[in-house]
């Protein structure tokens, strides 16, 4: 009987073993295989699905602020202008800045890159900077040499553009009071010249119905320091006058040469239109 039983025993021994041994490691078989495709599953689930939306939202607000940018380009040119400008007047903080010249106005652009390249030429590639709208481009020059030479060259190239006159280029305007009407203005000037002032033209004006002559003239002096000095003036061919600044207009300019608003004949490049026809030849003609 002790045989027989440890021959059993031994027969269980190695059937125990292995039954024991075989499903630790199917179950651990099992578990890895169980957890390494949960693994992949979930790598697989969570990488593949979501990286295609995110993707395509990615290159949407990529591509809506390029669309976005055509419509606000304005706004996007005018921060930039903003920046530069405050750069060109940091740059140099012990004088105070100078007053840009006026900007220049374009109609009918066709060849954006080649008007920059023949302006590079004409005046440097740092002297100017351009801002596009949905009819005109304005061209900003950064000094009055640049100015007049973008001006020289529009001009030369018949081009439709307005713009307005340089600050430098103003007279110093007054108005003198009290002279008698019948003073001739040549006379006027004569005087003032004697005085040392710099006068550009005298201009008598005129009343607003009747059309006589008051004692009232616009004198026009280069802009000096010394002709700030006339406003201390205060007698002229023995008649004592009053030099007064003028008022300033509250009505905007109309051109009279395309009959629009805003600037005048004399800094204008646009097509003549006829103010009583419409038609494209000046109103004189």
């Amino acid at each position: 009987m002790s045989s027989t039983t440890k021959d059993k025993k031994d027969k269980q021994l190695p059937d125990k073993r292995s039954m024991t041994t075989l499903p630790k490691l199917s179950n651990n078989s099992t578990n890895d295989k169980w957890i390494e495709t949960k693994q992949r599953n979930l790598s697989s689930s969570n990488s593949d699905p979501p990286l295609s939306p995110k993707m395509q939202h990615k290159t949407k607000l990529f591509s809506s602020p390029n669309r976005f940018e055509l419509l606000s380009a304005a706004e996007t040119s005018n921060e930039d202008i903003i920046f530069e400008e405050s750069q060109h007047i940091t740059s140099v903080p012990a004088h105070p800045a100078n007053k840009p010249p006026p900007p220049i106005f374009i109609k009918g652009v066709e060849d954006f890159p080649g008007l920059c390249t023949e302006l590079i030429n004409l005046i440097g590639v740092d002297n100017f900077y351009c801002k596009s709208t949905t009819e005109k481009l304005k061209i900003q020059t950064l000094n009055p040499d640049s100015y007049r030479t973008v001006v020289h060259f529009l001009r030369k190239e018949k081009a439709e553009f307005h713009t307005y006159q340089l600050n430098e280029d103003k007279p110093t305007r007054v108005i003198l009071r009290n002279l008698h009407p019948s003073t001739p203005t040549e006379f006027i000037k004569s005087e003032l010249e004697v005085r040392l002032f710099e006068v550009r033209q005298v201009t008598q004006v005129l009343h607003r119905i009747n059309k006589h002559p008051l004692p009232l003239f616009f004198i026009d002096l280069e802009p000096t320091d010394f002709s700030q000095g006339i406003y201390q003036l205060d007698s002229l061919l023995h008649t004592k006058i009053k030099i007064e600044e003028p008022h300033k207009p509250k009505i905007i300019s109309q051109c009279q040469n395309c009959q629009a608003y805003g600037h005048t004949k004399a800094y204008c490049g646009y097509m003549p239109r006829c103010v009583r026809f419409g038609n494209n030849h000046h109103s004189s003609a």
